[in-house]
């Protein structure tokens, strides 16, 4: 009766072109069926064609989201990577809309988070690219980052974690927050592991080093100098501390700037001892003693401000640095 009804309609419906599929017992075959028939499109009427299209659609988007859920594994096994290509492989087959990029891009997140899966996040960072949600896409990168800081043991791989930090939008603000969770991660894994500490421990602190350089943040860096100090890693302190000397030195102006009020001292010390040389002044530039007189005093004046200015932003720079450290040891 259904094929009479079928001759007489003239074309499949989804339903029909379902009960079809489901006569073939294996992945495989099924998605060789599926994409073997629409080859044949001439043979088909626009109706039965849409249909297919539409039963093809939907398997290979329940395909996708099952594989990324790890609910099913894909053809040919060859671990994760090989199951996010056939993701991949299959959203582009179910049509590679943006709402199904996205909607494995969430549960290849939520199986990340769960896992804490080494890479998950940063393929779903991929889709989420794919579907156009930048904004999902560094959050994503930036997750994947966070848990490749807690979840490695041995030593860190700079250029992975910086690309991901760049991904996830290379902000000092991104830098900070994963300058963070690595020194808070640091401390925990130092106070409870027995690894060596010339490769786990030390690692981790120059990463933590690394990312609060970035993020432009001083008392982070001197933090982990203080902590690798104290783990006796005395040249790697030093260098952090100098990273922050320079860091500190750049902000503030930096080189000459830095050096102005000092310059400024003493060519006006030096400039009155000429004026108030009355023989060699009068002589050269026709000025009165009187004159001479008060320029070298105004200029002596200039002098003592500027001494003053730069005596003042070393105490400064001192007290600064002083209370970062003290804050860093308290911690």
């Amino acid at each position: 009766m259904a094929g009479k009804e079928i001759v007489g309609r003239g074309y499949l419906t989804e339903n029909e072109v379902k009960e079809h599929l489901n006569k073939y017992k294996t992945q495989s075959s099924r998605e060789e069926y599926l994409d073997k028939v629409l080859l044949k499109q001439g043979l088909l009427d626009s109706k039965t064609r849409e249909a297919f299209q539409n039963v093809r659609r939907k398997y290979y988007e329940k395909e996708a989201e099952a594989i990324a859920a790890e609910k099913e594994v894909s053809v040919g096994g060859g671990g994760r990577y090989h199951q996010i290509e056939q993701v991949k492989s299959n959203i582009k087959k179910a049509g590679g809309s943006a709402d199904l990029y996205m909607r494995v891009a969430n549960i290849l997140a939520s199986v990340g988070e769960s896992k804490k899966d080494p890479n998950e996040l940063e393929y779903a960072a991929q889709m989420a690219e794919k579907a156009g949600d930048k904004e999902s896409a560094r959050k994503f990168y930036e997750e994947q980052a966070r848990i490749d800081l807690v979840g490695s043991t041995k030593e860190f791989s700079f250029h992975n974690t910086g690309e991901l930090a760049e991904k996830a939008g290379g902000t000092p603000e991104v830098y900070g927050r994963l300058a963070e969770a690595a020194i808070k991660n640091a401390k925990g894994f130092i106070k409870a592991s027995n690894a060596d500490p010339f490769r786990a421990h030390r690692s981790r602190l120059k990463m933590a080093a690394y990312l609060a350089t970035k993020a432009e943040r001083l008392e982070l860096i001197y933090e982990v100098a203080s902590m690798a100090s104290k783990l006796g890693y005395s040249k790697d302190a030093e260098q952090m501390n100098q990273n922050a000397e320079n860091l500190r030195g750049n902000s503030s102006g930096g080189g000459l700037v830095s050096r102005l009020p000092a310059t400024a001292a003493i060519l006006s010390f030096g400039a009155s001892i000429f004026f108030f040389s009355s023989d060699v002044t009068g002589n050269v530039i026709g000025l009165s003693n009187t004159t001479s007189s008060w320029i070298g005093g105004i200029l002596i004046l200039i002098g003592l401000v500027a001494l003053g200015l730069w005596i003042k932003s070393r105490k400064d720079s001192h007290k600064e640095k002083t209370v970062v450290k003290t804050k860093s040891r308290k911690k």
